[in-house]
Protein backbone atom coordinates (compact mmCIF):
# COMPACT_ATOMS: atom_id res chain seq x y z
CA UNK A 1 0.00 0.00 0.00
CA UNK A 2 2.98 2.34 1.08
CA UNK A 3 4.51 1.20 -2.30
CA UNK A 4 1.45 2.70 -4.54
CA UNK A 5 0.97 5.16 -2.45
CA UNK A 6 4.64 6.39 -2.98
CA UNK A 7 3.81 5.89 -6.27
CA UNK A 8 0.78 8.18 -6.93
CA UNK A 9 2.80 10.77 -5.25
CA UNK A 10 5.60 10.22 -7.45
CA UNK A 11 3.27 10.13 -10.46
CA UNK A 12 1.26 13.86 -9.41
CA UNK A 13 4.94 15.31 -8.76
CA UNK A 14 6.05 14.54 -12.10
CA UNK A 15 2.75 15.75 -13.61
CA UNK A 16 3.20 18.82 -11.43
CA UNK A 17 6.66 19.43 -12.92
CA UNK A 18 5.68 18.62 -16.72
CA UNK A 19 3.06 20.99 -16.10
CA UNK A 20 5.32 24.20 -14.69
CA UNK A 21 7.55 22.86 -17.52
CA UNK A 22 4.76 23.66 -19.92
CA UNK A 23 3.80 26.86 -18.47
CA UNK A 24 7.17 27.96 -18.02
CA UNK A 25 7.28 27.21 -22.13
CA UNK A 26 4.63 29.32 -22.47
CA UNK A 27 5.70 32.08 -20.73
CA UNK A 28 8.80 31.85 -22.59
CA UNK A 29 6.78 31.90 -26.24
CA UNK A 30 4.93 34.68 -24.74
CA UNK A 31 8.20 36.50 -23.93
CA UNK A 32 9.39 35.55 -27.69
CA UNK A 33 6.26 36.86 -29.16
CA UNK A 34 6.54 39.93 -27.12
CA UNK A 35 9.69 40.52 -28.30
CA UNK A 36 8.83 40.18 -32.15
CA UNK A 37 5.92 42.62 -31.44
CA UNK A 38 8.63 45.41 -29.76
CA UNK A 39 10.92 44.18 -33.22
CA UNK A 40 8.61 45.07 -35.63
CA UNK A 41 7.30 48.45 -33.79
CA UNK A 42 10.80 49.37 -33.90
CA UNK A 43 11.21 48.46 -37.46
CA UNK A 44 7.77 50.43 -38.33
CA UNK A 45 9.68 53.13 -36.73
CA UNK A 46 12.48 52.84 -38.36
CA UNK A 47 10.72 53.15 -41.63
CA UNK A 48 8.97 55.86 -40.61
CA UNK A 49 12.21 57.25 -39.68
CA UNK A 50 13.78 56.63 -43.21
CA UNK A 51 10.96 57.90 -44.67
CA UNK A 52 11.19 61.12 -42.99
CA UNK A 53 14.90 61.03 -44.04
CA UNK A 54 14.38 60.07 -47.47
CA UNK A 55 12.42 62.59 -49.75
CA UNK A 56 14.44 62.12 -52.17
CA UNK A 57 14.09 61.22 -56.09
CA UNK A 58 12.71 58.16 -57.97
CA UNK A 59 15.97 55.94 -58.06
CA UNK A 60 17.00 57.00 -53.91
CA UNK A 61 13.47 55.38 -53.25
CA UNK A 62 13.63 52.57 -55.26
CA UNK A 63 16.65 52.02 -53.67
CA UNK A 64 15.39 52.29 -50.28
CA UNK A 65 12.05 50.30 -50.96
CA UNK A 66 14.77 47.33 -52.35
CA UNK A 67 16.75 47.42 -48.85
CA UNK A 68 13.51 47.34 -47.21
CA UNK A 69 12.46 44.37 -48.79
CA UNK A 70 15.80 42.68 -47.90
CA UNK A 71 14.99 43.47 -44.10
CA UNK A 72 11.48 42.14 -44.50
CA UNK A 73 13.10 39.07 -46.20
CA UNK A 74 16.13 38.98 -43.47
CA UNK A 75 13.01 39.25 -40.90
CA UNK A 76 11.18 36.71 -41.94
CA UNK A 77 14.19 34.06 -42.30
CA UNK A 78 14.79 34.96 -38.92
CA UNK A 79 11.66 34.26 -37.94
CA UNK A 80 11.56 30.72 -39.62
CA UNK A 81 15.09 30.03 -38.34
CA UNK A 82 13.13 30.83 -34.62
CA UNK A 83 10.59 28.54 -35.69
CA UNK A 84 12.28 25.45 -36.64
CA UNK A 85 14.92 25.82 -33.59
CA UNK A 86 11.74 25.99 -31.77
CA UNK A 87 10.30 22.95 -33.54
CA UNK A 88 13.77 21.29 -32.74
CA UNK A 89 13.67 21.32 -29.21
CA UNK A 90 9.56 20.86 -28.90
CA UNK A 91 10.88 17.62 -30.70
CA UNK A 92 13.49 16.70 -28.41
CA UNK A 93 11.23 17.99 -25.06
CA UNK A 94 8.53 15.71 -26.46
CA UNK A 95 11.67 12.88 -26.89
CA UNK A 96 12.60 13.25 -23.56
CA UNK A 97 8.94 12.99 -22.10
CA UNK A 98 8.71 9.39 -24.07
CA UNK A 99 11.78 8.19 -22.34
CA UNK A 100 10.53 9.13 -19.16
CA UNK A 101 7.29 7.54 -20.01
CA UNK A 102 9.23 4.37 -20.07
CA UNK A 103 10.98 4.56 -17.63
CA UNK A 104 8.03 5.00 -15.85
CA UNK A 105 6.06 2.00 -17.31
CA UNK A 106 9.53 -0.16 -16.35
CA UNK A 107 9.94 1.18 -12.93
CA UNK A 108 6.47 0.59 -12.34
CA UNK A 109 5.62 -2.31 -14.43
CA UNK A 110 2.21 -4.13 -14.00
CA UNK A 111 -0.63 -5.32 -16.43
CA UNK A 112 -0.83 -4.85 -20.59
CA UNK A 113 -3.96 -2.92 -19.75
CA UNK A 114 -2.36 -0.44 -17.76
CA UNK A 115 0.36 0.28 -20.03
CA UNK A 116 -2.02 0.53 -22.55
CA UNK A 117 -4.27 3.21 -20.46
CA UNK A 118 -1.11 5.14 -20.41
CA UNK A 119 -0.24 4.83 -23.42
CA UNK A 120 -3.37 5.80 -25.17
CA UNK A 121 -3.56 9.02 -22.20
CA UNK A 122 0.37 10.01 -23.89
CA UNK A 123 -0.84 9.92 -27.19
CA UNK A 124 -4.06 11.78 -26.42
CA UNK A 125 -1.65 14.42 -24.22
CA UNK A 126 0.93 14.89 -27.79
CA UNK A 127 -2.64 14.70 -29.48
CA UNK A 128 -3.35 17.94 -26.99
CA UNK A 129 0.10 19.26 -27.74
CA UNK A 130 0.36 19.25 -31.28
CA UNK A 131 -3.19 20.47 -31.54
CA UNK A 132 -2.16 23.59 -29.37
CA UNK A 133 0.87 23.86 -31.45
CA UNK A 134 -1.48 24.25 -34.36
CA UNK A 135 -3.34 26.76 -32.83
CA UNK A 136 -0.25 28.74 -31.64
CA UNK A 137 1.12 27.94 -35.50
CA UNK A 138 -2.37 29.48 -37.08
CA UNK A 139 -2.25 32.47 -34.55
CA UNK A 140 1.42 33.11 -35.91
CA UNK A 141 0.51 32.96 -39.49
CA UNK A 142 -2.74 35.29 -38.55
CA UNK A 143 -0.04 38.13 -36.93
CA UNK A 144 2.10 37.57 -39.93
CA UNK A 145 -0.58 37.95 -42.63
CA UNK A 146 -1.98 41.30 -40.21
CA UNK A 147 1.68 42.47 -40.35
CA UNK A 148 1.98 42.41 -43.82
CA UNK A 149 -0.99 43.90 -44.30
CA UNK A 150 -0.17 46.53 -41.81
CA UNK A 151 2.85 47.15 -43.98
CA UNK A 152 1.08 47.16 -47.41
CA UNK A 153 -0.83 49.67 -45.98
CA UNK A 154 2.12 51.34 -44.50
CA UNK A 155 3.82 51.70 -47.86
CA UNK A 156 0.99 52.37 -49.30
CA UNK A 157 0.33 55.19 -47.56
CA UNK A 158 4.15 56.07 -47.94
CA UNK A 159 3.82 55.93 -51.50
CA UNK A 160 0.39 58.63 -51.12
CA UNK A 161 2.05 60.55 -48.87
CA UNK A 162 5.23 60.69 -51.39
CA UNK A 163 3.37 61.49 -54.17
CA UNK A 164 0.77 64.23 -52.58
CA UNK A 165 4.48 65.57 -51.40
CA UNK A 166 5.73 65.85 -54.74
CA UNK A 167 2.40 67.42 -55.80
CA UNK A 168 2.55 69.95 -53.13
CA UNK A 169 6.40 70.56 -53.65
CA UNK A 170 5.41 71.25 -57.47
CA UNK A 171 3.05 73.41 -56.61
CA UNK A 172 5.40 75.49 -54.36
CA UNK A 173 7.53 75.60 -56.81
CA UNK A 174 5.28 76.89 -58.75
CA UNK A 175 4.26 79.17 -56.88
CA UNK A 176 7.95 80.69 -56.19
CA UNK A 177 8.11 80.42 -59.99
CA UNK A 178 4.96 83.09 -60.33
CA UNK A 179 6.17 84.98 -57.21
CA UNK A 180 9.48 85.25 -58.44
CA UNK A 181 8.17 86.80 -61.98
CA UNK A 182 6.10 89.35 -60.34
CA UNK A 183 9.10 90.05 -58.63
CA UNK A 184 10.86 90.88 -61.73
CA UNK A 185 7.92 92.53 -63.14
CA UNK A 186 7.58 95.29 -60.26
CA UNK A 187 11.15 95.64 -60.65
CA UNK A 188 10.67 96.68 -64.18
CA UNK A 189 8.02 98.41 -63.70
CA UNK A 190 10.17 100.44 -60.35
CA UNK A 191 13.20 100.54 -63.32
CA UNK A 192 10.79 102.05 -65.93
CA UNK A 193 9.79 104.78 -63.43
CA UNK A 194 12.44 105.96 -62.13
CA UNK A 195 14.11 106.05 -65.56
CA UNK A 196 10.74 107.92 -66.60
CA UNK A 197 11.67 109.91 -63.56
CA UNK A 198 15.04 110.75 -64.32
CA UNK A 199 14.25 111.65 -67.71
CA UNK A 200 11.91 114.14 -66.71
CA UNK A 201 14.16 115.55 -63.75
CA UNK A 202 16.88 116.04 -66.89
CA UNK A 203 14.43 117.36 -69.17
CA UNK A 204 13.57 120.07 -66.14
CA UNK A 205 16.97 120.76 -65.47
CA UNK A 206 17.65 121.09 -69.04
CA UNK A 207 14.59 123.44 -69.04
CA UNK A 208 15.47 125.39 -66.23
CA UNK A 209 19.29 125.60 -67.17
CA UNK A 210 18.03 127.19 -70.74
CA UNK A 211 16.03 129.31 -68.84
CA UNK A 212 19.06 130.46 -66.83
CA UNK A 213 21.45 131.01 -69.68
CA UNK A 214 18.33 132.94 -71.43
CA UNK A 215 17.57 135.29 -68.33
CA UNK A 216 21.86 135.48 -67.87
CA UNK A 217 22.04 136.21 -71.71
CA UNK A 218 19.10 138.45 -70.98
CA UNK A 219 21.02 140.33 -68.25
CA UNK A 220 24.65 140.73 -69.87
CA UNK A 221 22.52 142.22 -72.81
CA UNK A 222 21.05 144.87 -70.60
CA UNK A 223 24.55 145.34 -68.57
CA UNK A 224 26.09 146.29 -72.08
CA UNK A 225 22.98 148.29 -73.35
CA UNK A 226 23.31 150.27 -70.09
CA UNK A 227 27.11 150.33 -70.19
CA UNK A 228 26.92 150.87 -73.50
CA UNK A 229 24.41 154.15 -72.61
CA UNK A 230 27.04 155.04 -70.28
CA UNK A 231 29.64 155.11 -72.19
CA UNK A 232 27.85 157.00 -75.16
CA UNK A 233 29.03 154.47 -77.89
CA UNK A 234 26.97 153.52 -80.61
CA UNK A 235 26.74 149.83 -81.77
CA UNK A 236 26.37 148.94 -85.28
CA UNK A 237 25.37 145.48 -86.14
CA UNK A 238 23.38 145.07 -82.78
CA UNK A 239 19.24 145.00 -83.16
CA UNK A 240 17.49 143.64 -80.05
CA UNK A 241 17.94 140.21 -80.10
CA UNK A 242 21.76 140.52 -79.60
CA UNK A 243 23.39 139.55 -83.01
CA UNK A 244 26.66 139.87 -82.91
CA UNK A 245 28.58 143.17 -81.76
CA UNK A 246 31.09 144.52 -84.51
CA UNK A 247 34.25 144.33 -83.21
CA UNK A 248 36.70 146.88 -82.79
CA UNK A 249 39.41 145.60 -84.96
CA UNK A 250 37.60 146.02 -88.05
CA UNK A 251 36.19 149.81 -86.82
CA UNK A 252 40.38 150.34 -86.43
CA UNK A 253 41.12 149.07 -90.23
CA UNK A 254 37.79 151.50 -91.70
CA UNK A 255 39.18 154.46 -89.80
CA UNK A 256 42.55 156.42 -90.28
CA UNK A 257 41.69 159.29 -87.82
CA UNK A 258 41.55 159.23 -83.89
CA UNK A 259 40.69 162.80 -83.12
CA UNK A 260 36.58 163.90 -83.46
CA UNK A 261 35.95 167.80 -84.01
CA UNK A 262 35.68 170.80 -81.09
CA UNK A 263 33.04 172.11 -82.49
CA UNK A 264 30.51 172.28 -85.29
CA UNK A 265 32.49 174.97 -86.79
CA UNK A 266 35.71 172.77 -87.11
CA UNK A 267 36.16 170.29 -90.45
CA UNK A 268 36.07 166.91 -89.12
CA UNK A 269 39.47 164.42 -89.16
CA UNK A 270 37.28 161.55 -89.33
CA UNK A 271 35.71 158.75 -91.50
CA UNK A 272 31.89 158.79 -92.25
CA UNK A 273 31.67 155.38 -90.51
CA UNK A 274 33.31 156.22 -87.23
CA UNK A 275 30.80 153.95 -84.51
CA UNK A 276 32.04 156.67 -81.06
CA UNK A 277 31.00 160.29 -82.08
CA UNK A 278 29.83 161.99 -78.89
CA UNK A 279 26.89 163.65 -80.27
CA UNK A 280 28.71 165.16 -82.90
CA UNK A 281 26.94 167.07 -86.00
CA UNK A 282 28.02 164.70 -89.36
CA UNK A 283 31.45 164.92 -90.07
CA UNK A 284 32.88 166.54 -93.26
CA UNK A 285 35.65 166.15 -95.80
CA UNK A 286 38.72 168.10 -94.58
CA UNK A 287 39.64 171.23 -96.79
CA UNK A 288 43.59 170.76 -97.39
CA UNK A 289 45.02 167.79 -98.39
CA UNK A 290 48.58 168.54 -96.19
CA UNK A 291 46.45 168.87 -93.18
CA UNK A 292 44.87 164.98 -93.54
CA UNK A 293 48.42 164.05 -93.91
CA UNK A 294 49.68 165.83 -91.02
CA UNK A 295 46.60 164.43 -89.06
CA UNK A 296 47.10 161.52 -90.42
CA UNK A 297 50.97 161.35 -89.11
CA UNK A 298 49.70 162.04 -85.63
CA UNK A 299 47.34 159.49 -84.76
CA UNK A 300 49.54 156.70 -86.67
CA UNK A 301 52.27 158.13 -84.21
CA UNK A 302 49.72 158.10 -80.86
CA UNK A 303 48.11 155.11 -82.40
CA UNK A 304 51.73 153.51 -82.06
CA UNK A 305 52.49 154.34 -78.74
CA UNK A 306 49.32 152.98 -77.34
CA UNK A 307 49.84 149.81 -79.09
CA UNK A 308 53.80 150.08 -77.18
CA UNK A 309 52.22 150.48 -74.24
CA UNK A 310 49.25 147.74 -74.38
CA UNK A 311 51.98 144.76 -75.33
CA UNK A 312 54.35 146.03 -72.19
CA UNK A 313 50.53 145.91 -70.61
CA UNK A 314 49.66 142.53 -71.99
CA UNK A 315 52.76 140.68 -71.69
CA UNK A 316 52.69 139.50 -68.02
CA UNK A 317 49.13 138.26 -68.21
CA UNK A 318 48.81 136.41 -72.06
CA UNK A 319 45.57 135.24 -71.11
CA UNK A 320 43.74 138.64 -71.60
CA UNK A 321 41.68 138.44 -74.73
CA UNK A 322 42.91 140.73 -77.53
CA UNK A 323 39.92 142.95 -77.98
CA UNK A 324 39.53 143.59 -74.35
CA UNK A 325 42.85 145.31 -75.15
CA UNK A 326 41.44 147.58 -78.54
CA UNK A 327 38.63 148.15 -76.95
CA UNK A 328 40.43 149.80 -74.01
CA UNK A 329 43.07 151.27 -76.71
CA UNK A 330 39.70 152.98 -78.31
CA UNK A 331 38.67 154.22 -75.13
CA UNK A 332 41.78 156.17 -74.51
CA UNK A 333 41.82 157.73 -77.36
CA UNK A 334 38.77 159.33 -77.24
CA UNK A 335 39.92 160.39 -73.57
CA UNK A 336 42.53 162.22 -75.76
CA UNK A 337 40.38 163.62 -77.84
CA UNK A 338 39.56 166.22 -75.56
CA UNK A 339 42.91 167.45 -74.28
CA UNK A 340 44.83 168.21 -77.49
CA UNK A 341 45.43 171.79 -78.98
CA UNK A 342 43.27 173.85 -81.62
CA UNK A 343 46.51 174.27 -83.48
CA UNK A 344 47.61 170.63 -85.49
CA UNK A 345 51.57 171.83 -84.87
CA UNK A 346 51.06 172.18 -81.23
CA UNK A 347 51.96 169.86 -78.47
CA UNK A 348 49.32 169.15 -75.36
CA UNK A 349 49.78 171.07 -72.83
CA UNK A 350 49.73 169.62 -69.13
CA UNK A 351 46.77 170.87 -67.78
CA UNK A 352 44.94 169.47 -71.05
CA UNK A 353 46.79 165.86 -70.13
CA UNK A 354 45.46 166.24 -66.53
CA UNK A 355 42.22 166.43 -68.29
CA UNK A 356 43.04 162.94 -69.96
CA UNK A 357 43.60 161.32 -66.72
CA UNK A 358 40.44 162.54 -65.17
CA UNK A 359 38.70 161.30 -68.38
CA UNK A 360 40.92 158.07 -67.80
CA UNK A 361 39.90 157.48 -63.68
CA UNK A 362 35.97 158.10 -65.20
CA UNK A 363 36.01 155.50 -67.35
CA UNK A 364 37.74 153.27 -64.40
CA UNK A 365 34.53 153.98 -62.46
CA UNK A 366 32.64 152.19 -65.65
CA UNK A 367 34.84 148.92 -66.52
CA UNK A 368 36.74 148.90 -63.33
CA UNK A 369 39.64 147.25 -65.53
CA UNK A 370 43.47 146.92 -64.00
CA UNK A 371 44.21 148.36 -67.53
CA UNK A 372 42.99 151.39 -67.04
CA UNK A 373 44.75 152.10 -64.06
CA UNK A 374 47.71 151.39 -66.10
CA UNK A 375 46.41 153.69 -68.71
CA UNK A 376 46.34 156.38 -65.68
CA UNK A 377 50.07 156.23 -65.58
CA UNK A 378 51.06 155.71 -69.08
CA UNK A 379 49.00 159.10 -69.32
CA UNK A 380 50.79 161.03 -66.40
CA UNK A 381 53.68 160.24 -68.57
CA UNK A 382 52.38 161.68 -72.14
CA UNK A 383 54.15 165.13 -72.13
CA UNK A 384 57.82 163.98 -71.55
Amino acid sequence: LSTLQNTGIERERERERERGERERERERERERERERERERRREREREREREREERGGGEIRERKRKRRERERERERDREREREREEREEREKREEREREREREREKREGGGDQRVEEKRREREREREREREREREREREREERERETRDIESDIERDRDDRRVECESERERERERERERERERERRERERERERERRERERERGERERERERERERGERERRERERRDERKGVILRGENRRGRRRTRYAETLQSNHMFFPPRSSTRPSLFHASRPFVHSHPTPTTPTSSSLQQHCAFMGLQIELQLMIAFIRLLSPTPLLSLSLALRLKLELVCALEVCLPTQINSVPLPSQVSRCASRARALRQIEGDFLVDSAIKYFEHVPS
